[in-house]
């Protein structure tokens, strides 16, 4: 039976930052108490007599216990098991001095230090599903990347320390350190994939946009995430692949976790001159609301088709991008389905060392579907390769022993030739298929590059992307395409 396993190479950019769920913040700011209230006035009565009885089982327990209680750790974890009860991955409280705050910060500025990875974490274990860290992504050329994490790997230890027994601010706490230090993490990668990876945290700079001309007149954009300035800067790279005879574009969303809701209304603009990007709807005050196209934008020409690549690691602003061209049908989406991240945080400060952080909203696509924990499938679904079970343990062992890096780092460009002969050696000591190996060592080599390198050859959701562009009329198959709401199973008028 096949396990599936990622191989994130060329453009599966595994890693972006520390580690936080990829996150569409409606708010990085305070709440305010005004914002707050009135939000749930029909069960006043009923909260504060709830508050009063806490109040008094607190009293009663740190005045009467057998034993002498730490008030502050009696007070933490009551509020602890207040955020796990919602059973939300996304809502959580935290002490300031986590990092977290820090972290929400770094994302808008574009720069941070840490290991490079974005990652979620569910609040509690199941039976079934242990609470480990989840690898979303892990940006190229980062500490991350280079040590060999890839999209939809599970961290399972920290420095020895089990990840489904700790909270996210216990692993953001782990995580993070001074550039320079070490930190050891073990992976699992599939059903049994075991092995350790020692990382030396570093400080993490962010681009925003990688491109390259391909043949036959494709431009090639990825948006690695979304921050103030990923407009500019992809009508930037438009500009430059125009000069260079670009009359088709691929836009890469693979493994962007998302960022700034501002940011995805005005890199949706880019590609319409009107209408609705997206809507959310919630309990709170002012939290339905309608966000449309920027008009005075400048605006990627309606003619030029567009080819977009999603996978697993596309995310929260990524999907509300992806959900508005598919719903205007802009484009085609090419790969495998995205994450389903359809919600909206806010984060509150209770005081200078403590918040907590909720989702107040649910947001909706053009044609008003919500596409949180479904994802947004691909019109043509093109899997990576996958590692079969009987091969797990011999991956293992080519990453443990570190060949790999080994001939990543061997010089400053290796061919394709080089890696398809090197992939074959490695075949004479490893029980492991030769298109896995070829795309393994791709993986490996464009890890350590902090330039884009787009490869058709070894990427076959681009290469797909580039075959549509060359021999179909893109419009006409946009054109054919359903709404993410008349694939909820909803009929819109025509």
């Amino acid at each position: 039976m096949k396990r599936k396993i990622f191989l994130t190479f060329l453009f599966s950019w595994c890693c972006i930052s520390f580690v936080l769920a990829s996150g569409l913040f409606d708010k990085v700011t305070p709440l305010s108490d005004a914002s707050v209230a009135g939000t749930s006035t029909h069960h006043s009565s009923g909260t504060d007599e709830n508050i009063q009885k806490l109040a008094t089982a607190y009293t009663i327990l740190l005045e009467n216990y057998v034993d002498e209680l730490d008030a502050d750790k009696l007070y933490k974890a009551a509020m602890k098991g207040m955020f796990d009860s919602l059973k939300d991955q996304y809502s959580e409280y935290f002490e300031q001095d986590s990092q977290l705050g820090i972290n929400l910060q770094d994302t808008t500025t574009g720069n941070f230090g840490g290991i490079g990875v974005t990652i979620t974490k569910q609040p509690s274990s199941t039976e079934e599903k242990p609470a480990y860290v989840e690898v979303m992504s892990a940006m190229p050329g980062t500490p991350g990347a280079k040590a060999g994490i890839l999209s939809g790997d599970y961290i399972i230890e920290i420095n020895g320390t089990k990840t489904d027994e700790i909270t996210m601010n216990d692993v953001l706490s782990i995580l993070r350190g001074k550039p320079g230090t070490e930190v050891t993490i073990k992976i699992l990668r599939g059903k049994n994939l075991v092995f350790d990876l020692k990382v030396i945290r570093a400080k993490i700079e962010v681009p925003t946009v990688k491109y390259q001309m391909l043949n036959n007149g494709i431009g090639y954009i990825q948006l690695i995430e979304f921050n103030p300035n990923s407009a500019p800067k992809i009508l930037e790279a438009y500009d430059e692949l125009v000069k260079k005879g670009c009359t088709k574009l691929i836009l890469d969303l693979r493994d962007n976790p998302g960022g700034l809701l501002s940011a995805a209304i005005q890199v949706t603009s880019l590609f319409f001159e009107s209408g609705v990007v997206t809507s959310t709807d919630g309990r709170m005050k002012n939290s339905k609301v309608t966000y449309s196209v920027d008009r005075m934008s400048r605006h990627i020409p309606a003619s030029v088709p567009v080819v977009t690549l999603i996978n697993g690691g596309t995310a929260s602003s990524s999907e509300i991008l992806a959900g508005a061209l598919k719903d205007y049908k802009r484009t085609v989406l090419v790969g495998e389905k995205t994450y389903g991240k359809g919600v909206v945080q806010m984060i509150y400060d209770l005081s200078a060392t403590e918040a907590f952080k909720f989702t107040s909203a649910r947001y909706y696509s053009p044609t008003g579907a919500n596409i949180n924990g479904k994802g947004i499938p691909a019109d043509y679904e093109v899997s990576q390769p996958t590692v079969l079970d009987s091969e797990a343990d011999e991956f293992a062992r080519l990453y443990a022993e570190g060949r790999l890096d080994t001939f990543a780092k061997s010089k400053p460009n290796i061919t394709n030739n080089e890696i398809r002969a090197f992939a074959k050696q490695l075949q004479s000591s490893y029980n492991i298929r030769l298109e896995i190996l070829e795309v393994a060592v791709k993986s490996r080599v464009n890890s350590y590059s902090d330039s884009i390198n787009v490869d058709i050859e070894f990427d076959p959701q681009l290469k797909e992307a580039v075959r549509l562009l060359t021999t179909q009329d893109v419009h006409s198959l946009a054109k054919n395409t359903k709404t993410l709401l008349e694939l909820h199973g909803v009929t819109t008028e025509k």
